[in-house]
């Protein structure tokens, strides 16, 4: 497998943070986890904080998060406590105070169960960020603007390369790695069946919400985690995404508590079951792609397993 994290060392971060930031700090150690960001964990002044370098086209969520962090914190949407951002070394960088918690990909059933309706209450809170002083669907710009005229746009595009960005020239993939033409265009025409059930909706999108991205202590959502891959579009999008690596008996209680949550809104969603397979057919041509680039031959099986299981939802 591999990674497209930045190739940044112990002692160029010790470098940043002692002679640019002028930082007394303890315990730098590198941490593994993760495919894009380099992460380093460190303690300040005794609390424990975090710093993460990414490649400059990778790091469009830190870019997301600063641009939406005042409208978070009116909505009470917990993300990181950012300390210094900037540019080291060609890399992006940040340091923030470390988020406490487990992932929700972490917890046990009974206690993933109980979170679950603080979990779509910031779901909903996420798709309910004011987004007026804005235009597009889809990715985020610079400006904070999608840069699709509309959501199918947006969702069409999984299937386009991408010069300049991280799916320059993807297409080389079905011939140089497992990656299959025909498996790809196969799903991909699955979801294209169903697009046009799905509603033009300029809400916010988290786009990877919940596994590890949604931290839980003591029964409270601690942080939502990793913007990159923000967008403007319809909030059931994350739903989907959420319920992509749960049995089908967790996902149906997922979406039942989502409905109770709708519910005591006074609100309702037409076609739900059609918008999220929908939208999980997007998400697993986006992994097959993204487990060809990353050559993760596992993970690409997986995705395989999964999409085999929506062909059989009626």
């Amino acid at each position: 497998m591999e990674s497209v994290k930045p190739v940044i060392d112990c002692e160029a971060a010790t470098i940043l943070l002692r002679d640019e930031l002028q930082i007394d700090f303890d315990n730098l150690e590198e941490i593994g986890e993760g495919q894009i960001a380099r992460t380093y964990s460190l303690d300040i002044g005794g609390r424990q904080y975090v710093l993460q370098f990414t490649e400059h086209n990778m790091s469009q969520g830190c870019l997301n998060e600063r641009f939406f962090r005042e409208r978070f914190r009116q909505m009470e949407i917990p993300v990181r406590s950012v300390l210094h951002e900037g540019d080291f070394e060609g890399l992006h960088f940040t340091v923030a105070a470390k988020a406490h918690g487990r992932g929700l990909s972490q917890l046990p059933l009974d206690e993933f169960i109980a979170v679950l309706p603080s979990v779509t209450d910031i779901l909903l809170r996420i798709a309910s960020v004011d987004t007026s002083d804005t235009t597009g669907y889809g990715w985020l710009d610079l400006n904070g603007n999608g840069k699709f005229a509309s959501w199918r746009d947006h969702l069409c595009q999984v299937r386009d390369e991408e010069p300049g960005q991280f799916y320059d020239r993807w297409h080389e993939l079905f011939d140089s790695t497992f990656l299959d033409r025909k498996v790809f265009d196969h799903y991909y025409t699955s979801m294209e069946d169903l697009i046009d059930l799905t509603p033009s909706r300029r809400e916010l999108v988290h786009g990877g919400f919940g596994y590890g991205n949604v931290l839980v202590n003591d029964d409270q959502i601690t942080a939502v985690l990793d913007w990159q891959d923000a967008r403007y579009g319809d909030h059931v999008f994350d739903l989907a995404y959420m319920l992509n690596w749960l049995d089908e008996s967790t996902q149906e209680a997922c979406v039942n508590v989502y409905k109770e949550s709708l519910r005591k809104l006074g609100r309702s969603e037409a076609r739900l079951e059609d918008r999220i397979k929908c939208y999980r057919y997007y998400t697993g041509v986006d992994g097959l792609r993204f487990s060809a680039k990353t050559k993760n031959e596992g993970f690409y099986r997986a995705v395989l397993d999964k999409l085999s299981l929506l062909d059989e939802i009626n």
